[in-house]
């Protein structure tokens, strides 16, 4: 779910065999850059249907996810709390996600900070946090010798989840992007 200036993830994914789809309500035309093996939808994720919008169900749907054995991206600058409800719901759930969370400074000023509180620790139950990056291009404040993020992107693996194959090459990938800076100008956490 959201695609941005930045195809990596998913040309490397269609590149190593995986079905990959991609769902962006935002895209005007197709990247040249992105792979044209990955599947375009030029609709946005959202809990529920409305115009240019589809919810999680419709989104399986779509992209024909029959195996239990899948990976969710997602870039949607916010709305991801709007989905992960759903997801948290399924039977089968992604084994592995990537995953950027905004708003984590906004908790206290919302009135949704029970729900997406409640989401994070949904989150802790069904999946282990694998890695996490700070965005550095969002905010960042300090106290009491700690940093908090308002942006952070996140890589979880389902509990249950016991690779088949090895994994090297998704392990090289998330090394690689650990290299890359959202704001090359600013220090990287």
């Amino acid at each position: 779910f959201g695609l941005g200036d930045n195809f990596a993830f998913e040309n490397h994914l269609l590149r190593n065999g995986c079905l990959v789809d991609a769902f962006d309500h935002s895209v005007a035309k197709r990247p040249k850059k992105l792979h044209k093996g990955v599947r375009l939808h030029k609709l946005g994720i959202s809990n529920t249907v409305k115009k240019d919008f589809i919810n999680l169900a419709s989104v399986i749907q779509l992209a024909q996810v029959q195996s239990s054995n899948w990976c969710l991206k997602s870039d949607i600058e916010g709305a991801e709390f709007d989905f992960l409800p759903d997801l948290l719901s399924m039977q089968k759930l992604p084994k592995v996600m990537v995953i950027e969370l905004h708003r984590l400074l906004d908790f206290d000023s919302n009135d949704t900070t029970e729900d997406c509180s409640k989401i994070l620790k949904d989150l802790r139950t069904k999946f282990y946090l694998a890695h996490v990056n700070v965005n550095n291009f969002a905010s960042i404040i300090s106290g009491s010798g700690f940093l908090f993020p308002d942006v952070v992107e996140v890589v979880y693996i389902a509990r249950d989840y016991v690779p088949s194959v090895q994994i090297e090459g998704f392990v090289d990938f998330v090394e690689d992007t650990n290299k890359y800076r959202n704001n090359p100008l600013a220090p990287n956490f």
